[in-house]
């Protein structure tokens, strides 16, 4: 999925803010995706993230 996505953004831009709304839970791998959006904020841009809580159980993140 994360090549998929890649493929229908536009790389070269970087964003004020990203928002995912109970998304995160549902990702096969979170890491890759944070690791692009990372890429595609500005250097002071914000990435909010909202989840239910008990939904986001992958081992090694601490809230």
């Amino acid at each position: 999925m994360i090549a998929f996505i890649r493929q229908i953004i536009y790389l070269g831009k970087k964003y004020d803010l990203l928002t995912a709304t109970e998304v995160v839970e549902h990702l096969d791998d979170p890491l890759d995706y944070f690791s692009l959006f990372e890429n595609l904020l500005k250097d002071d841009g914000v990435l909010s993230i909202m989840t239910k809580p008990g939904n986001f159980k992958f081992p090694g993140f601490v809230f």
